[in-house]
């Protein structure tokens, strides 16, 4: 009897322990999907000369294995953030970059302080905004 009770509460630890982990379709599935992505970069010389351009780029959202969410906005890269349930953007250093305002739009903007890869060079800010495509 005791080897079934253990077994017992065994299996329960077990489906509490799984029941806590993100899956895919949790709060984060609404803003997964195709976006048209303006990407607004701006660079700052070291005479104070800053020149922008501005890219827009067909990309999308989405999630993979690891569960951290990733935002196609340019051809030559992906940017992977920490997003909480209230759609707000993270670094891996923990620090505020955007936000999906709703499950249709993101805003976020990037610069030499953050931590992410690819890195973003001194006197650079990238500036992003997407409209999921429906």
């Amino acid at each position: 009897m005791k080897k079934i009770s253990s077994i017992v509460i065994i299996a329960l630890l077990a489906l509490a322990s799984f029941s806590c982990k993100k899956g895919f379709l949790d709060s984060r599935s609404k803003y997964l999907g195709n976006y048209d992505f303006t990407n607004i970069y701006s660079m700052t010389d070291s005479a104070g000369t800053v020149t922008t351009n501005t890219t827009v780029f067909y990309g999308r959202v989405y999630v993979e294995a690891d569960g951290k969410i990733k935002l196609n906005n340019d051809a030559s890269s992906t940017l992977e953030l920490v997003i909480d349930k209230d759609g707000n953007l993270f670094d891996n250093c923990s620090k505020y970059k955007g936000q999906f305002p709703d499950e249709d739009n993101v805003h976020f903007a990037l610069d030499a302080e953050t931590c992410i890869t690819p890195a973003v060079t001194a006197g650079e800010t990238i500036t992003v905004t997407g409209k999921k495509r429906l």
